[in-house]
């Protein structure tokens, strides 16, 4: 096989490669964004791509949010939870997600984490420990990052050189 017929064979699988990858991302986007978690909640899908929520609810109940090779902004910092705790479900991989949340909101953080990393970096108040947290964020963190922040934490703020 003449070099010309091998270079272009290999053209034509990265090709179909790259728009099997993007017509994959958009049938899941679409499939993650057809979920409902309700009227008061957050759903909110980044695939090879980048997303912000503001949820301003006044009876926040929680939701799914989902970064694949891509990140997500969510801004809870005008929201109350109606019954706590509220529970976001977080699935990240190859991404990033920062929720930012009322600086006296008690958060418990226990997603499974592989390979990447979760942090709290809020100025916080120091809440009781006996008082049960007003957000639980669980699900899964693999080769990525989950961040809880507050109103004044820019996006890019927390990062650690070693």
């Amino acid at each position: 096989m003449s070099m010309r017929k091998l270079v272009v064979r290999i053209v034509i699988v990265l090709v179909g490669v790259q728009i099997a990858a993007y017509v994959g991302s958009l049938l899941l986007r679409a499939r993650y964004r057809a979920q409902n978690y309700g009227e008061c909640s957050v759903n909110a899908v980044a695939i090879f791509s980048g997303a912000e929520e503001h949820i301003d609810s006044q009876a926040f109940t929680g939701g799914a949010v989902r970064a694949i090779c891509g990140g997500v902004d969510i801004d809870l910092t005008a929201a109350t939870i109606a019954e706590a705790p509220a529970i976001l479900e977080v699935t990240v991989i190859c991404g990033g997600v920062m929720v930012r949340t009322p600086s006296d909101w008690k958060v418990a953080l226990t997603p499974s984490v592989t390979m990447g990393g979760v942090d709290d970096i809020r100025e916080q108040t120091q809440a009781s420990d006996d008082s049960p947290p007003d957000l639980i964020v669980t699900g899964k963190v693999v080769c990525g990052g989950l961040a809880i922040g507050d109103a004044e934490t820019a996006v890019h703020e927390h990062v650690e050189v070693e």
